[in-house]
């Protein structure tokens, strides 16, 4: 049977995951010199530590993510940066001294039609849930992951319409892996969500600053035909633009 998640989905997320934990810690550190010690506060810490800042995002620039991304939704305040939500979707901006950081998640595969369990647990790499009686599969869990091409394309399409790949982006694609899509709370499916796993790739995008600082980047799962499910990325500046 198919383990529930790949290795590809994972790494990614946890990877720019420990960069946002990065960015967003604050303390206040005691720096001494020739000429006694100073306090230099957590925002200017942050910044000279990744070489980085936040570009300036207003709200018309959340909103052009928020289309670009499907939401059917405004987006809204929170603290420490913006929300858009809608039944099926979601995003998140939330600001560090050193940069943005997004998250975005889309559960409408869940809203697709079911599969032939009988044929989708005939196959070789059948799911794990086969092996549960009754429960109910996506048709796609047996579709095949999109190729290198296709989940470049989709990632990078995404991210260009909503206006956040500005600079030079390097592109990294990873192995076919196979996840749970994501599944949001107010989501009305038919479907045990937990039981769920389709095909997917992840594509790492990357742009670098130059030594001694913290790149920008996005991980993006990628699912079947082509439907981003997640991102996570770093939305940043170098100190001198």
């Amino acid at each position: 049977m198919a383990a529930p998640a790949g290795p590809g989905r994972r790494w990614v997320v946890l990877g720019i995951a420990l960069l946002a934990l990065v960015g967003c810690g604050v303390g206040v550190a005691v720096v001494v010199g020739g000429g006694g010690s100073t306090t230099r506060d957590p925002a200017s810490l942050s910044a000279v530590a990744h070489g980085t800042h936040p570009p300036r995002l207003v709200e018309r620039d959340i909103a052009r993510a928020t289309t670009a991304f499907g939401i059917d939704g405004e987006p809204e305040r929170i603290s420490g940066g913006w929300e858009a939500e809608d039944p099926a979707r979601s995003i998140y901006f939330l600001k560090s001294p050193s940069a943005w950081y997004l998250t975005y998640e889309d559960s409408s595969i869940l809203l697709e039609p079911a599969g032939d369990r009988e044929a989708i647990c005939a196959a070789r790499n059948a799911p794990f849930a086969c092996t549960l009686p009754g429960v109910e599969l996506l048709a796609d869990t047996a579709a095949d992951p999109p190729n290198r091409a296709t989940a470049a394309r989709a990632a990078r399409g995404v991210l260009e319409r909503a206006g956040l790949l500005a600079g030079s982006w390097s592109t990294l694609v990873m192995e076919p892996s196979v996840d749970v899509p994501p599944c949001r709370p107010e989501l009305h499916t038919a479907f045990d969500c937990s039981r769920q796993v389709v095909p997917t790739r992840a594509v790492m995008l990357t742009r670098e600053f130059g030594a001694g600082t913290t790149a920008a980047r996005f991980g993006v799962v990628v699912g079947p035909h082509g439907r981003v499910l997640s991102v996570t990325g770093r939305v940043a500046e170098h100190t001198s633009d």
